[in-house]
């Protein structure tokens, strides 16, 4: 693992050295997972004679980025280093009590990106790239003792330590979207949404079934323009 960490941060700073555009972006992520291995979490939640209520994540997210026009206000790539939180969660009621419980992983995301320059008002930047991304925390929040008998949440018993080593290391995925930028002060004002879907299974529980990350992200940034390094 620390040989492919070590390959992106490379190809990450060279692609850097030629780019004219850098920055720092910050804001939430909505996360939740889909999957049929999430709709049979579910119905062994309900069949627990809990009742509950699906909810998505919110969480803190940062990243920072570098972009090199390819051909000017038409077409360019760009790199990212984002530190992301995902998950999900669920409001559980037991005696007329309820309380929250959540899934929440922390990941290192790489993503790669193309992206369009449109010529409409504002001149907004539409994206798509692949993107990988590496767990380096995850945890159950307020798994309570009727959970502890659901073979997914059992994990719980012995620690949260026992989870993390449920989760996989690795999830790469698409991430698409938009962002504008607005011209304020030597740089530019950056609005960011985007879209992201995991291609691997999150979990490796036996017989947990398929079970991937989704999440939609709002971001909002500051980044300034340099002469290439050539």
């Amino acid at each position: 693992m620390k040989t492919i960490l070590l390959m992106i941060l490379s190809a990450f700073i060279l692609i850097s050295a030629q780019d004219r555009f850098v920055g720092i972006k910050a804001g939430i992520t909505i996360a939740n997972f889909t999957g049929n291995g999430m709709d049979r979490l579910n119905d062994q939640i309900a069949s627990s004679g809990t009742d509950f209520d699906e909810r998505n994540l919110y969480r803190f997210r940062i990243s920072f980025f570098n972009s090199k026009e390819i051909f000017p206000d038409l077409f360019g790539i760009q790199s990212e280093i984002c530190w992301i939180q995902t998950g999900k969660a669920w409001q559980i009621s037991i005696n007329g009590e309820s309380q929250d419980v959540q899934i929440q992983t922390d990941y290192l995301q790489f993503p790669w990106l193309i992206k369009l320059s449109l010529p409409i008002w504002l001149r907004p930047n539409v994206y798509t790239g692949p993107a990988i991304s590496m767990m380096f925390r995850s945890r159950l929040n307020n798994v309570n003792t009727v959970l502890d008998t659901i073979p997914f949440f059992s994990a719980q018993q012995n620690g949260s330590e026992v989870f993390e080593y449920k989760t996989n290391v690795f999830d790469i995925g698409l991430v698409s979207g938009l962002d504008i930028m607005l011209p304020l002060g030597p740089g530019n004002l950056i609005i960011d949404l985007r879209y992201y879907l995991g291609g691997l299974n999150v979990f490796n529980f036996p017989h947990s079934g398929s079970i991937r990350n989704y999440n939609f992200a709002i971001e909002a940034g500051y980044g300034l323009s340099f002469p290439g390094a050539y």
